[in-house]
């Protein structure tokens, strides 16, 4: 919140000495002052909303690059396989950090997925849903979406994977706001 609220309330400023500079230009009358400050309001927020979550999908996707990254490094190669039984171990350590970045990239994969459908949101609601538009909106990304973490991950079951991350992250983060009024919370599920 406090980043959201910084820009929120630099953007109003710049609004207002934009609006404050514009009057040595032009005559300037106001009608509706406070619907004018409202939609300055809501403006900046929103923008500073849009922002932030750009500025989570770029971490999300550096993060991607450098998990997919570490698992090349750490994928074990046949020829250690094959020589002694210090390569041999050293294989194994590098095939259980393997597993451990590939359940890492999925859980990942999962929270930019969602934040995918965030923007997809505005297409799929109720009154779309009788019409074409909604479902070409979420069939045109997800399953390229899918079919590169597949790709990337190097698991059999990646997509599976990915929604079942998403859908515990959905449901954990509802009963969460559900239970935010009273006293208890719920943990987030996991994968493993």
């Amino acid at each position: 919140m406090g980043y959201v609220g910084a820009a929120a309330t630099k953007s109003m400023i710049i609004g207002l000495i934009i609006l404050a500079t514009s009057t040595f230009f032009v005559p300037l009358r106001i009608l509706h002052p406070l619907g004018m400050i409202t939609f300055l309001l809501l403006t900046s927020v929103s923008f500073s909303l849009f922002g932030f979550m750009l500025g989570i999908w770029a971490v999300c996707i550096g993060a991607l690059f450098l998990i997919v990254a570490a698992m090349n490094r750490a994928a074990p190669s046949e020829t250690q396989a094959i020589a002694g039984t210090q390569a041999q171990a050293a294989a194994g350590n590098r095939t259980t950090q393997f597993r451990n970045l590939q359940w890492l990239m999925l859980y990942l994969s999962g929270l930019m997925l969602v934040l995918s459908m965030f923007f997809r949101m505005e297409y799929t609601w109720d009154v779309y849903l009788h019409s074409a538009s909604a479902y070409i909106a979420v069939a045109i990304g997800t399953p390229l979406y899918f079919a590169a973490i597949h790709v990337c991950s190097r698991n059999r079951w990646a997509a599976s994977s990915v929604m079942l991350s998403a859908a515990s992250r959905a449901i954990s983060g509802s009963i969460t706001l559900r239970a935010s009024t009273s006293s208890w919370m719920v943990a987030p599920l996991s994968l493993r």
